[in-house]
């Protein structure tokens, strides 16, 4: 039987339309923009009108022996590339329904952390921005 719950396990990640396996974690945040107006002489806003949208997550993942970190995997351009970096796309797809939860255009990474334990697995988080993004409800 299969549940309306999705969960962790339920989501396949990919990046520029490939399977990207190394993920642990995913997370994101979508802003409407809406700001404020307000006038003269008066403390409650007008209105609550529209600015611009955007969205935010941040991906956790694994580091493999020789795979080159996001750059080696095309995903984040390397320092002396940084100026030729090109966007990449992110799709969240539900495994069972095979329906794309998230789909996010024009991405690129904006901060890498690594973290490299002694005695544990090398892990990352990599933050990222997009421009647009659509749902299943899009």
């Amino acid at each position: 039987m299969i549940t309306r719950t999705l969960r962790g396990g339920d989501i396949k990640v990919y990046i520029n339309g490939q399977l990207f396996k190394p993920v642990v974690s995913l997370n994101f945040s979508l802003s409407s923009g809406h700001h404020a107006i307000s006038g003269i002489d008066y403390n409650s806003p007008f209105e609550l009108a529209p600015g611009p949208t955007r969205i935010k997550g941040s991906i956790e993942l694994l580091r493999a022996r020789m795979d080159g970190g996001l750059e080696g995997q095309g995903v984040a351009a390397s320092h002396d590339d940084i100026l030729l970096e090109k966007y990449f796309t992110l799709a969240l797809v539900d495994r069972i329904t095979d329906s794309v939860i998230l789909y996010v255009e024009e991405c690129v990474i904006i901060d890498q952390n690594w973290n490299v334990p002694s005695k544990n697995i090398m892990t990352g988080n990599a933050t990222f921005e997009g421009i647009g993004w659509a749902n299943e409800a899009s």
